[in-house]
């Protein structure tokens, strides 16, 4: 589960207010979050990255990495 509070904590970082962050990125789009510094199991996001793929019909991928020193074990 989705922690809010860090969510948004790093929202601040990003330098954008939620409703640019909302419109720029997220309008009309489902979301999927991944945390390196909070979550370590990469395995387990690419198995259900690869279950949502192959089971929906997906028509692109939008990945936002911010740029805090937290994110840098994101691939």
């Amino acid at each position: 589960m989705v922690n809010m509070k860090n969510f948004m904590n790093c929202l601040k970082n990003l330098k954008l207010n939620i409703y640019n962050f909302h419109n720029e990125f997220l309008l009309g789009k489902s979301l999927v979050i991944f945390c390196p510094k909070l979550d370590s199991d990469i395995d387990r996001y690419i198995e259900k990255l690869s279950i949502i793929i192959f089971d929906n019909n997906i028509k692109s991928i939008t990945a936002v990495r911010m740029q805090v020193p937290c994110c840098g074990g994101t691939p």
